[in-house]
């Protein structure tokens, strides 16, 4: 290496007659990029949407060709018989929940967690309740 370091350090600098070695920092000085940079926004300056005018005989009646919760739930509580899953009481569609068996955060597509074996019916108030807080305490890592 000191070889090397005689042979090419000429000046201060390393490198040859012809050419030598830069310090960016010294050689090249920074400059501050000093013009406007705005770049148009593309959602300001699209065309403006014409939104379709819906017919006024035609509205939607809430019925879905696609099973939701709002579809399963009287299924669930007919198979149930409107029997709570928990304290094994009587109860009204206003008074009872379908909840899942197995939280829908434990399915990789929550779509699959809404299927009937894992729909179960529970009061409301105390069942539906208590249920929750015993998932959120088994799951939970203070305990």
């Amino acid at each position: 290496m000191p070889e090397v370091i005689k042979r090419y350090y000429h000046d201060g600098r390393l490198g040859t007659k012809e050419y030598q070695l830069t310090q960016a920092d010294r050689d090249f000085p920074s400059l501050r990029y000093m013009k406007r940079f705005l770049k148009p926004n593309p959602y300001t300056t699209q065309e403006k949407i014409q939104r379709e005018e819906l017919l006024t005989d035609t509205y939607w009646t809430g019925h879905e060709a696609r099973p939701g919760m709002a579809d399963l739930r009287p299924l669930i509580l007919e198979r149930d018989g409107y029997i709570c899953q928990r304290c094994g009481e009587r109860g009204t569609s206003k008074t009872l929940h379908v909840d899942h068996i197995r939280p829908v955060r434990r399915f990789k597509r929550p779509v699959d967690a809404n299927v009937p074996e894992n729909l179960q019916t529970l009061h409301i108030e105390v069942c539906h309740r208590k249920k929750t807080q015993e998932d959120r305490q088994r799951e939970s890592r203070v305990r």
